[in-house]
């Protein structure tokens, strides 16, 4: 379906309520397509299958692994303890 920038603009809530229906809506501009519009399917509360169902509609990539965790903080020998820091600013 194509609709006009000034049209898609006064009914953007219809137009979009329609996307989720599974209709797209193609927006131009002097007759000319400058954006599509398609409807994300209603995802359950249930949070695998939310999860599948980002990834089968590419909202979301995984790629089979375990998330990687930012790498640990070192600390230096040099300076002062965290308990020493505490007692002096008492």
């Amino acid at each position: 379906m194509q609709v006009a920038m000034r049209q898609f603009k006064a009914g953007v809530s219809n137009y979009l309520s329609l996307a989720q229906q599974g209709h797209a809506i193609e927006i131009t501009s002097h007759k000319r397509p400058v954006a599509r519009i398609v409807g994300l399917p209603k995802i359950t509360t249930d949070s695998s299958t939310k999860n599948l169902a980002l990834i089968n509609h590419a909202a979301i990539t995984w790629n089979g692994g375990k998330p990687r965790a930012a790498a640990p903080v070192t600390l230096s020998a040099q300076g002062m303890s965290l308990s020493e820091m505490v007692i002096q600013d008492r």
